[in-house]
């Protein structure tokens, strides 16, 4: 081979082998993330010993009020501001009660902010009418959300101002499924616990649900600490859950203890960890010596045996190597057999089922040769059929059937000159020859199982002879005729 071939096709082959590689080695960790989504984080406003102002941009077309500045130190002001609003339509401020003041801010009852007159400006056709609300930091947190701002998320999940004490959590894996427990690591800052934990609940339209509480006791005091949370659930897959974190946490300020719940909720979909399985296995065969491929797998968790019912009264197999994907059975007899295969985890079990059907029956048929006048001809009468063509070229009429139950997969008919037709059922085909003589012919029946039925026979294609009746044909008739005449007038000159 020419040198400048080698390096480019031993190039070629490796990508080939690659591409190979790419596609066969596909794990359960390689499948499409599935879901696992945080909500809105709401903003926190911290004590940071310095004047905060935090500017929030909004959909005026929407009619819906937004914080526009937060100025957080001892004294907390919100300015807010709501399209269309007067002096007797001001928007209610939601806020938790660790406020110490008279008119306590309430999810229930809100607090009516009030009307800022020197702070309204035109925008576009309607009137933005600005509002304030002024409370003092009485206490280490505060938690707030607007009844029309743009910015509350449908959770609901408050925004925090803080002097300092404030948690956040994640998920310690990224899965979880109907069988394991939810766990969380919750970081605390600047905290006072006497108690940690997790809150959840399904997700349902409006995210009106009840939450469960689930709580740890804790000693510690003070500073910044990290917590593990978890708990126990029964939730389907793809069940979605709503989890936030917490601790119970004693205001130096109110001198109450309190809950602080984290300005955050984490949306997780419950992922299915039963096993899933891949089976293949011959749908028909004429072999006794079956052939089982399986490959199973599990989110967080390990497959720990196979067990494989070969539906013959025989002892079920287990599998323990999971290395092998392969297995062989040898049945003692056809049949069709339901094979059942399940795969173990620690938590939960698999089963499916697949169906082979053994059978040995070779499929039937025929072949017919059609004659020039339509009558039908059987071949297999015959030692050697004497076929009169003037064109190369026989029609068959062939007939085919399955009788064991796997059904046709094709029909060949071929010749010794190297022809063959196929076709996918009983039908007619014009088979062409190069020379005329003894040929031998081959009918082979194919079924899906693999049996064959097996026709040969042997004709003999004859040139059809010219028929001795036959006219004259046109231009030698004129000229015999011309040719006669002309040797009867020399005949009849001679004579005189």
């Amino acid at each position: 081979m020419n040198k400048r071939f080698i390096i480019p096709l031993i190039i070629l082959t490796l990508v080939c082998s690659m591409s190979i590689i790419s596609t066969t080695t596909l794990a359960k960790d390689n499948k499409i993330t599935l879901p696992t989504t945080l909500a809105v984080t709401r903003p926190v406003y911290a004590n940071a010993g310095e004047l905060d102002v935090v500017i929030r941009e909004r959909d005026n077309s929407k009619y819906e009020g937004g914080i526009i500045e937060v100025d957080a130190y001892e004294n907390v002001t919100f300015f807010y501001y709501y399209t269309g609003g007067d002096n007797t339509s001001a928007p209610l401020l939601f806020g938790d009660d660790g406020t110490y003041i008279s008119t306590s801010l309430s999810w229930v009852d809100g607090t009516l902010m009030t009307y800022d007159n020197d702070s309204t400006v035109i925008l576009g056709g309607g009137v933005n009418a600005y509002y304030n609300y002024t409370l003092n930091m009485s206490s280490e947190f505060v938690t707030f959300r607007s009844r029309y701002g743009e910015f509350e998320d449908a959770i609901g999940v408050p925004n925090l101002i803080t002097t300092g004490v404030w948690i956040e959590s994640d998920f310690k894996q990224e899965f979880y499924t109907q069988y394991d427990e939810i766990d969380m690591n919750i970081t605390a800052h600047n905290y006072n616990v006497t108690s940690y934990g997790l809150t959840y609940r399904e997700v349902i339209p409006g995210h009106t649900g009840e939450f469960q509480n689930v709580s740890v006791s804790d000693t510690r005091v003070g500073g910044y600490a990290n917590f593990t949370a978890s708990f126990t659930h029964s939730f389907e897959a793809d069940t979605q859950v709503e989890v936030r974190a917490f601790i119970y946490h004693f205001d130096n300020i109110t001198k109450e203890f309190r809950y602080l719940y984290e300005n955050k909720a984490h949306v997780i979909t419950i992922v299915d960890g039963t096993p899933e399985m891949e089976l293949s296995v011959p749908q028909f065969t004429n072999l006794l010596n079956v052939s089982l491929y399986w490959n199973a797998s599990v989110y967080n968790a390990f497959i720990t045996a196979v067990e494989i019912d070969w539906d013959d009264l025989s002892s079920i197999e287990t599998v323990n190597n999971l290395s092998i994907h392969r297995i062989y059975h040898q049945y003692s007899s056809v049949g069709e057999y339901n094979i059942s295969v399940t795969a173990n985890a620690s938590l939960a079990t698999k089963t499916e089922y697949v169906v082979v059907l053994i059978e040995q029956v070779a499929p039937s048929g025929s072949i017919l040769i059609e004659e020039t006048d339509g009558n039908l001809l059987d071949p297999e009468l015959l030692n050697v059929t004497s076929i009169e063509r003037s064109l190369k070229e026989i029609k068959f009429i062939i007939e085919a059937n399955d009788t064991g139950g796997s059904g046709l997969y094709k029909i060949v008919v071929s010749t010794d000159e190297g022809n063959s037709i196929s076709l996918p059922g009983s039908g007619e085909i014009v088979m062409s020859f190069l020379d005329y003589g003894i040929h031998k012919i081959i009918l082979t029946i194919h079924d899906n199982a693999g049996n064959i039925r097996e026709i040969s026979f042997f004709i003999d294609l004859v040139k059809s002879p010219i028929p001795t009746d036959s006219a004259i044909p046109f231009p030698f008739g004129i000229l015999s005729i011309f040719g006669l005449i002309a040797i009867a007038l020399l005949y009849k000159k001679k004579r005189n």
